[in-house]
């Protein structure tokens, strides 16, 4: 048998190879990562203002503010808005392009007493974040 060529075959198969759908330095490899969501009274400066999950019943708009991080821009997303009526969650979505790999971005709603869910989701529909927050209960402000 030929020692250099069974060498050769023996360091080939001793390189490792990068794991499927992992960056080579073994850092996160979601495409979209949410870094923080929130639900507001509203937004300034790119930052939420009045967060909290308990709005009091005159509240007629709620936002939803996220921080994104995309590995590779630009990417889609879509906040879907849903509102507990009965036993059943009715939903609206709202959709978005993000050009920048780091990014801060909001959607908003009018609302009306009830309980809700905004879930932030890809494009393809996996959701990457979401918060659940209600109109017409006791209020807790988070700043």
């Amino acid at each position: 048998m030929n020692i250099p060529l069974l060498l050769c075959i023996l360091a080939a198969s001793w390189t490792a190879a990068p794991v499927r759908g992992q960056p080579p330095d073994g850092g996160d490899s979601a495409p979209i990562r949410v870094e923080r969501i929130a639900t507001a009274a509203g937004v300034a400066d790119r930052e939420p203002v009045g967060e909290t999950k308990s709005f009091d019943e005159q509240t007629t708009r709620v936002f939803c503010w996220v921080k994104l991080a995309i590995a590779q821009p630009p990417a889609k997303i879509r906040f879907v808005w849903a509102r507990l009526s009965g036993k059943e969650w009715v939903k609206e979505e709202y959709r978005a392009e993000v050009d920048l790999p780091a990014a801060r971005w909001w959607s908003s709603r009018r609302v009306s007493r009830g309980v809700y869910k905004v879930s932030v989701e890809s494009e393809a529909g996996e959701e990457l974040a979401s918060a659940e927050f209600e109109v017409g209960k006791h209020t807790y402000v988070l700043d």
